[in-house]
């Protein structure tokens, strides 16, 4: 079983990929470089900063480009390229488990 929690920065969502197993917590932020990106999470996941078409790419399971990676410690800080809106992802690299997770832009 997950638990999803959003936070400040954005609202979590439980999203369904092309497979039952793809569960994962999104968030939409609107960050640009001089921003940082701070994502809690309570245990190893993988945390991916990307734009709306590799997010797509993501949930359709095409190879994607994002920024960030797998991570055991938080917060995770990550900045966003250039200004825009972006998704934040995280999810368990398919390791069982509960997940929860936290975005706050400053």
């Amino acid at each position: 079983m997950m638990l999803f929690r959003g936070g400040r920065g954005g609202a979590a969502h439980i999203c369904l990929g092309i497979t039952e197993t793809m569960q994962f917590i999104h968030f939409e932020v609107t960050a640009g470089p001089a921003n940082t990106i701070a994502v809690s999470i309570n245990r190893q996941a993988n945390v991916m900063l990307l734009d709306g078409p590799n997010f797509q790419r993501y949930r359709r399971g095409q190879a994607f480009r994002y920024q960030g990676g797998n991570y055991r410690q938080s917060p995770v800080l990550l900045r966003a390229p250039s200004q825009g809106d972006y998704h934040v992802v995280v999810d368990t690299g398919g390791y069982r488990g509960r997940l929860s997770a936290e975005v706050k832009v400053a």
